[in-house]
């Protein structure tokens, strides 16, 4: 795949490979447009339909490659009983239908899966939006004394920018060091229009942040490289992340000042994560726990039960999947993570790490559409022999010195 500024020029597929795009392709575009208000369009078993046409065209798939490895049967193995696992929430959930595109896309290249998600993603936000504009679709205004936010078109005023956050991380991933400055401002002014709409904080200073960093490492792409106790401390992002997401929650003390204070800053999801903890409690395989928020359904009503809503990712698939989900899910982002070290790969160490911090207190990260990076994933499953092998040599290293 080859790149020429902001235009691509996508390589011709393997005729394998067409399949997996045709179901990938249908389930992002339903997937965005579930979000919107189009979604009342194909709410219930026309969208479920399509869901599952996308996984059967994936099956297809398999079963026309006919050849398996060793390590692709184990890890096939490994996906299916976390996909069971998942069962507890619906007959085929949010994380299994990731699960299996991981797993289907473990030799497609992680780059052409970015480009193909950045245009798809792109041109479907933008057809909502020009939508909404247009009167086509309703474009929902919430208004308060701090805060007006369009929906534009969008169920929830965080989807919009969250789709926004997933794809500025793809197209600096993608440009990596070769971005030019222009795209750097281009992708800014982006997002703060986004957020002068919507007025979705979070989405807008990661991302912020996100393309000051890769200006950082246009001027000096080897900094990371000579940073070894910041790039380990990078590694174990998802672990940090998690740890501190269910440190806080469980330890929330109104009493204690600045604990009251935290909670306040981020909306309440300290206090409404502990009552979700102390109601429902966690399992080890999981549970189905019911949650209220703030989002629309597909005729733009809202719900009238109380708000319960858990925003932070890491608690809801601790309570959702379990902690033995929790713990296999957190170990593959941190191998991937670690292989991206090992590897020199600073560009998908860095987006992974915004995603770390950006699960720490929004949970719509958990779905594909909305977060490409996901994929990562398959980068690992097909190379975790040779993440093994590097491991052991710096332990026979230390071990030599230790004699």
């Amino acid at each position: 795949m080859e790149d020429i500024g902001m235009i691509i020029r996508i390589k011709k597929p393997k005729g394998q490979d067409i399949v997996f795009w045709i179901s990938y392709a249908l389930f992002l575009i339903f997937g965005i447009l579930s979000t919107s208000f189009y979604y009342k369009y194909f709410i219930g078993t026309p969208y479920s339909m399509i869901k599952y046409f996308c996984i059967g065209l994936l099956f297809f798939r398999e079963l026309s490659i006919g050849k398996y490895s060793i390590q692709s049967f184990l890890t096939g193995l490994m996906f299916v009983a976390l996909v069971l696992i998942t069962r507890s929430q619906a007959s085929v959930s949010t994380v299994a239908f990731i699960l299996i595109y991981i797993f289907c896309a473990r030799n497609v290249e992680f780059e052409d899966i970015a480009w193909f998600s950045i245009w798809i993603s792109s041109i479907t936000m933008v057809f909502i939006i020009v939508s909404a504009q247009l009167g086509i679709i309703q474009d929902y205004i919430y208004s308060n004394v701090a805060r007006v936010r369009h929906y534009l078109g969008f169920r929830y005023a965080l989807f919009g920018p969250t789709f926004l956050f997933n794809i500025t991380g793809l197209v600096l991933y993608v440009k990596k060091a070769k971005i030019k400055w222009i795209e750097l401002s281009v992708l800014v002014a982006i997002n703060w229009w986004m957020f002068v709409m919507t007025n979705s904080r979070l989405s807008f200073y990661l991302s912020v942040w996100m393309v000051f960093v890769f200006g950082v490492l246009k001027v000096r792409p080897n900094l990371l490289r000579s940073k070894r106790v910041l790039c380990w401390g990078m590694v174990f992002a998802f672990v940090f992340s998690f740890v501190i997401s269910v440190y806080f929650t469980v330890t929330y003390n109104p009493d204690v000042e600045w604990k009251y204070q935290l909670n306040t800053v981020l909306g309440g999801r300290l206090r409404l994560g502990q009552s979700s903890l102390l109601q429902s409690g966690i399992s080890l395989f999981g549970q189905k726990v019911e949650m209220v928020g703030n989002g629309l359904d597909a005729f733009g009503n809202k719900n009238i039960n109380p708000y319960n809503y858990v925003d932070s990712f890491y608690i809801q698939i601790l309570q959702r999947y379990g902690i033995i989900f929790s713990i296999v899910w957190i170990t593959i982002l941190t191998f991937t993570l670690y292989y991206s070290y090992k590897i020199n790969d600073y560009y998908m160490m860095t987006c992974l790490v915004f995603i770390a911090g950006h699960c720490v207190i929004d949970d719509l990260s958990l779905s594909l559409y909305y977060n490409t990076f996901w994929f990562a994933g398959s980068i690992v499953m097909k190379n975790w022999h040779a993440v093994l092998r590097q491991m052991k040599p710096q332990k026979r290293k230390r071990l030599g010195r230790a004699r």
